[in-house]
Formats: C-alpha cells, structure tokens, sequence
C-alpha cells in the first residue's frame, strides 16, 4: 500500500512541476508541450487511481461505479493530450479573410492518412508561430517567486485544512488552481491565457478524482467535468479562433476593439 501511495504522489509532483514549467515559461510552444505531457499524466494518473482504489462494498446500489466513472473519465485528459496541438493550431492559421470558420472543414473530404499529414504540416506551422509569442508581464524570474509562493501557500493550507493520507493531492489540486488563474493574468498572449485556463481544469480534475474516490458522487462530479470541458472547447473550437479572425492577433492588447 505505501508503494502505491508514493507512486501517487510521484505522478501528483510531476503535475505539479509541469505547471510550474508551463507558468515560468517565456515561450508559448513551451507551455503548450508542458501542457500535452502535463494532460498525458493525469490520464495516467487516473487510470492508475481508478485500477488501485478498492471497489465499493456490494450491498450498494452500484458497487463498481466510481472505478467505472474513472477508467471513462481518464479518457478527457487524454484527448485533450492528442488534441490540443492540432486545435490551437487551427486556431493560429485561421485566416482572417474566411467569412465563417469550421474547425477542421478542409480535412473532411481527406483520407486519414493525409488528413493526418495535413494536421501534422499544421502543427508544424503553428510551432513557427508559437515561438515568437508567450511574452510575461513579469520576468522569468520573478514569475518563478511567485510560482514558488503559490505553491507553499497551497501545501500550507491543505495540511492545515486536511490530515488525510490524501493531503498531498489536494496540495496539488489547489497549486495547479493558483497556477493556472497566475498564467492567466501574467501573459500577454491569447493561447498562453487558454492554457492557463487548462491549467486550472487539471486542477478541479484531480479534485473531482480523488472526490470520486473516496465517495458516491461519481456520477455528479463526471457530468460536471463533461460540462466543464464542453464549455473549454467551446472557447478553444469557436471563441479563440473568432477573436483570431476579427482581430488578425494573438495578443491580449489587440483584442480591446476587434476588426471585421
């Protein structure tokens, strides 16, 4: 049981130092890659919750189901690790002069292995563009103080608020929270503002999992995070790229009167 438990707390640390990455970073394409390895985790992460938690006695109604709710749940993260890229690149070419933008209509009539080349050339042509953006408002440095401090204050307050064997996760949870809403405020950049926002849903996730975990509210919590995740893509499949297209920039400052 204690080496199931250090393997839990070893994939939370590593969340937690991907956000760290992803908020000190000056560079936009390393944010995004530190958010794709970041999802890649937490799915890991919750299948392995899901395959190590005890099933719930047989006298309920439903003995299997946070297990069940968890194995499904695992597959979000997962497909925002494959998806992301390809949406936010998407969302990066939209060209201004397109009167209504589909996401992905030019790959419809595709095979999928072209239609997989062509992602792939998308990707490959965002990058170029993800380099030159993801500017702070503060200094690499100074934005790594107050990831530093965000991330004492929220192990201070879990372990005053909670003496569980589960107080490390629900540390995390909350930093990954505080984390995610810093790389909101600290960027300058559309996309890197997105990814904060992503941030921050990783952090309700592994909330609502260990919630899951420990009681029968696997139902709610999963209609909740599939609702929360709608209202994601929908900012990053038709917000995003319509702002893109109004306003022909990926900057913040460029988005108080849009064009178009």
């Amino acid at each position: 049981m204690s080496v199931l438990r250090s393997l839990e707390g070893l994939f939370t640390i590593i969340l937690l130092f991907f956000a760290v990455d992803i908020s000190a970073s000056p560079m936009l394409k390393t944010m995004i890659d530190r958010y794709q390895q970041q999802a890649f985790i937490l799915a890991v992460f919750v299948f392995f919750t899901a395959a190590t938690t005890p099933n719930a006695p047989a006298t309920t109604n439903a003995p299997h189901s946070a297990n069940v709710v968890m194995f499904l749940v695992a597959f979000l993260p997962l497909s925002m690790s494959l998806a992301i890229k390809p949406i936010l690149a998407r969302a990066t070419l939209v060209a201004p002069q397109e009167k209504e933008w589909q996401p992905f209509h030019h790959l419809r009539a595709l095979r999928w292995r072209t239609a997989w080349r062509e992602i792939r050339a998308m990707v490959a042509e965002a990058e170029l563009t993800w380099l030159e953006h993801g500017r702070l408002r503060l200094p690499p440095g100074y934005s790594f103080i107050v990831d530093a401090t965000l991330t004492t204050l929220a192990f201070v307050i879990a372990f005053n608020l909670s003496s569980t064997v589960q107080v490390t996760s629900f540390a995390v949870s909350m930093a990954l929270l505080m984390l995610g809403l810093f790389v909101m405020i600290n960027n300058e950049d559309l996309l890197a503002q997105v990814i904060g926002l992503l941030v921050t849903e990783h952090g309700l996730f592994l909330a609502a999992i260990k919630v899951i975990s420990q009681k029968n509210v696997a139902v709610f919590f999963a209609v909740s995070l599939f609702f929360y995740l709608t209202l994601t893509l929908t900012i990053l499949l038709w917000v995003l790229p319509s702002l893109r297209q109004a306003s022909e920039s990926l900057e913040v400052r460029d988005q108080t009167q849009l064009r178009g």
